[in-house]
């Protein structure tokens, strides 16, 4: 069944699947309502070109299990989960807002108090996911969102996450590679700093509206990473504090 066959269809006797909201590397998220509930909420279904991939099911199911063990106001809630014939689904929290990614590639940078109150939410929800013992290795704009109302960021996708003492033995290199810590480049042991160091680059991006490092090459952009220093965001042309903030929604305080 392809992305929009499962349009019109109802999941586990309960979701009606309304459209399509997005779609990663492992599974597309569907907006759909909750007949119990009566209830809007979004449903992540992994893609069935997966389906005879033992490590996307694995994976797939490692987020579902992060996510149930993790509750705070700055992570996605993950209300269900299971498996219903071959398709493999958890049902989340519908956030209604975009991507980190979409605003900042829409408007650009953002002014200085903003970006700060941000990030600090952020370290927030990071903060409370390590004590729990995960660490998410797959921090991205793409994977934060930004609520429509409030302005809030929300951190999505725990679908690589691990607990840190398997993290530390796995040598695996995944994640973004634009936002990649060196030391999963080097299959070196992971711990917590992954996510820290992807959120120090996500800050840099909404200061300056640009990622530190480019190349069209992963190779390349993995080599940077270890080997260059980026340019000091004060070099860079930061758009008006004032400005900005009127256009983000809230006047110079936003968040």
């Amino acid at each position: 069944m392809n992305r929009m066959e499962l349009i019109g269809k109802t999941v586990a006797g309960r979701y009606e699947i309304k459209r399509l909201i997005d779609e990663g590397g492992m599974a597309y998220i569907y907006k759909a309502y909750c007949r119990r509930t009566k209830k809007d909420v979004a449903v992540k279904i992994l893609k069935e070109e997966h389906l005879d991939e033992p490590q996307y099911i694995e994976n797939f199911k490692n987020e579902i299990k992060a996510s149930f063990k993790l509750s705070h106001k700055y992570i996605v809630k993950t209300i269900d989960a299971g498996v219903d014939g071959d398709i493999y689904y958890m049902v989340m929290e519908l956030v209604d807002g975009i991507t980190l990614k979409k605003y900042l590639k829409h408007h650009g940078a953002l002014d200085m108090v903003t970006a700060v109150n941000l990030t600090k939410k952020l370290c927030e929800a990071l903060a409370y996911a390590h004590s729990k013992g995960y660490i998410h290795k797959d921090i991205k704009p793409e994977n934060i969102m930004i609520t429509r109302k409030d302005k809030q960021p929300v951190i999505m996708d725990f679908g690589i996450a691990q607990k840190e003492d398997e993290a530390k033995e796995s040598h695996q290199i995944e994640g973004s590679m634009k936002y990649i810590a060196p030391e999963q480049i080097k299959g070196s042991e992971l711990d917590r700093r992954v996510d820290i160091y992807a959120l120090g680059i996500i800050l840099y991006e909404m200061l300056t509206g640009k990622e530190p490092f480019h190349s069209d090459s992963k190779v390349s952009l993995a080599l940077k990473h270890i080997h260059e220093k980026p340019v000091e965001p004060k070099e860079i042309s930061l758009v008006s504090s004032y400005t900005h903030a009127v256009r983000f929604g809230q006047g110079p305080v936003l968040i």
